[in-house]
């Protein structure tokens, strides 16, 4: 006789998601990419400057 599997719903949990790059993190790509002012920039500049928000 078949094994009945029931459907189990995944939920998102944080394992889904990657974790948002640290400001020290988005400092060095901006280095990378030569962005002006980046030592001045908060995370959230420093993301959106790199096109990652």
């Amino acid at each position: 006789m078949p094994k009945i599997v029931e459907d189990k719903q995944v939920s998102a949990d944080k394992s889904d998601k990657p974790e948002p790059l640290s400001r020290h993190d988005l400092y060095e790509k901006a280095k990378q990419r030569q962005i002006p002012g980046r030592s001045k920039m908060s995370r959230d500049q420093l993301a959106e400057a790199l096109g990652e928000s």
